[in-house]
C-alpha cells in the first residue's frame, strides 16, 4: 500500500467538530486553512455574505479571497483527479458529498493505493461523524468528527456518481462498482 499524503499543514491535525448542521462547509475550510474550530462561526458569516454558504462558486469565492493561486477548483472530477491533486501537487480537498439529504461537505489529505496504482481508500477529516456505507447514515453521531478512512467505493458513489441525490448515491454505493475515470465531483484544490 502506497498513502500519498496533502503537503498542505492540516494534515497532522485531527477533523474539527461542526458546532451545528449547517457548518460542513466552513469547518473543512478551516481544515483546509490550518485554522482553530473558533473560526469556523466566523467562516460561516463570510460565506453568507458572498450567498449560499454550500454553493461551490461561493466557497471559491472565498477560499480565492483568502489564499489566492494557491486555490484551484474542477467542478467535473473524478476520484483520479482527486488522487493526481494530492500525490502530483500535495494537495488537500476539500469535497461536496451526498451523504446527507441535504448534502455535505468533507476534507481529503491522503489516499491509498495498491502497488499497481489503484485507489483503495481516501483519507477524510468528516466534521460530523464517521460515516457507516452498509447502513448508508451516520449512526454514531456522538463521535463528534472522524478523521479517518472512506473506501473508494463511498467517495465514489457520494461525490462522483451521486448526481447531487442522496439516494442516488445510496444506491451507487450498493451497487460497489465504482470507477475511477467518471468524472462528476465538485472538487476545491488547496495547494501547498
Amino acid at each position: 500500500m502506497i498513502t500519498y499524503t496533502t503537503k498542505r499543514q492540516s494534515v497532522d491535525r485531527s477533523a474539527l467538530v461542526q458546532p451545528d448542521a449547517s457548518t460542513c462547509q466552513s469547518a473543512a475550510i478551516c481544515e483546509a486553512l490550518g485554522k482553530p474550530a473558533a473560526d469556523i462561526e466566523t467562516v460561516r458569516t463570510a460565506l453568507l455574505g458572498l450567498g449560499t454558504a454550500g454553493d461551490p462558486t461561493v466557497m471559491g469565492a472565498y477560499l480565492k479571497s483568502v489564499i489566492g493561486d494557491k486555490y484551484r477548483y474542477n467542478g467535473n472530477a473524478s476520484l483520479l483527479d482527486m488522487l493526481a491533486a494530492i500525490r502530483d501537487l500535495g494537495a488537500f480537498l476539500i469535497i461536496h458529498t451526498s451523504l446527507t439529504i441535504s448534502g455535505h461537505v468533507i476534507s481529503i489529505n491522503a489516499v491509498d493505493t495498491d502497488d499497481t496504482g489503484i485507489i483503495q481508500n481516501f483519507h477524510v477529516f468528516d466534521s460530523w461523524s464517521e460515516f457507516d456505507g452498509a447502513s448508508f447514515s451516520y449512526p454514531n453521531l456522538a463521535e463528534d468528527c472522524f478523521a479517518g478512512l472512506y473506501s473508494k467505493n463511498l467517495i465514489y458513489s457520494a461525490c462522483v456518481a451521486d448526481d447531487g441525490k442522496f439516494e442516488t448515491a445510496k444506491a451507487q454505493y450498493l451497487l460497489d462498482a465504482p470507477d475511477s475515470q467518471k468524472k462528476g465531483a465538485w472538487l476545491h484544490i488547496v495547494l501547498p
